[in-house]
């Protein structure tokens, strides 16, 4: 080994040996947003399940601009992948990302506890969109930078149903559920298909950003009193060190 590597090899071991480094390097650089994607994948096919073809679905609700229904697709490829995405532009450019997949079927659809129509509240960056209004008070606690993307750019109307109504007899491998507060509604829309459902990887809110939305505490006590148990945190953002969100995987006990 040459001198160069040797020196090389010296400063990383310094680098990452000192935690205060470690860790500010971590939060900054070392995260990936896609993590709780990944992790989970890994998890699921850990456990070796028999997934018969076409037999099991994977839900992607708030598919976004459908890269999520993508991932999920190549990874499960024997599974038919529903995304469920609210905003019609998003919708499309969903669509139109995921047409050369025959397995992947996007849903101009809210999903919430009522099937109903209700007002949607769609932000200058429309993955902060939700059918929650913003809670203006904590919106002032945010830096300048962030709090441009939480601005209503418009208010429409969409179509909301629950997952019981749109889906009976139904085997579901992975349910991904990341919603901006609206979790706990489409949960409790859905206490059916959770009784089908393998494993929910969801998003949980610490905040108080979206009036009316869930909060981790209130997620977790319902995913435990219908039989699911925690497998993983995820965190890939903590503003000044304090964790706002965060994704968890959930896994069906089975009896």
């Amino acid at each position: 080994m040459n001198l160069f590597k040797k020196i090389v090899i010296k400063i990383l071991q310094w680098f990452f040996g000192n935690p205060n480094i470690f860790l500010k390097t971590k939060d900054i650089i070392l995260t990936n947003p896609s993590e709780h994607l990944y992790r989970s994948a890994k998890y699921i096919k850990s456990k070796n399940l028999n997934i018969p073809n076409d037999k099991f679905l994977i839900l992607d609700i708030g598919a976004a601009n459908g890269n999520t229904s993508r991932f999920f697709s190549k990874k499960f490829p024997e599974c038919q992948v529903i995304g469920f995405e609210p905003i019609k532009s998003m919708a499309k450019i969903a669509e139109e990302n995921c047409f050369s997949s025959k397995k992947i079927k996007i849903r101009n659809l809210a999903l919430g506890k009522l099937k109903e129509n209700r007002k949607f509240h769609v932000t200058q960056d429309k993955l902060s969109s939700s059918y929650f209004e913003i809670n203006t008070n904590q919106l002032n606690n945010i830096n300048q930078k962030h709090k441009d993307k939480f601005q209503i750019k418009e208010i429409v109307e969409v179509q909301c149903s629950t997952l019981d109504d749109e889906f009976q007899n139904e085997n579901v491998l992975l349910m991904k559920i990341d919603t901006q507060g609206s979790e706990l509604d489409i949960l409790t829309g859905g206490k059916q298909l959770l009784n089908s459902t393998n494993f929910i990887l969801i998003e949980m809110s610490t905040h108080y950003l979206y009036n009316g939305g869930s909060f981790y505490f209130q997620t977790d006590s319902f995913l435990r009193e219908n039989g699911f148990a925690l497998v993983d945190i995820y965190v890939t953002y903590r503003p000044n060190g304090k964790i706002s969100e965060y994704d968890a995987l959930y896994e069906k006990i089975k009896n």
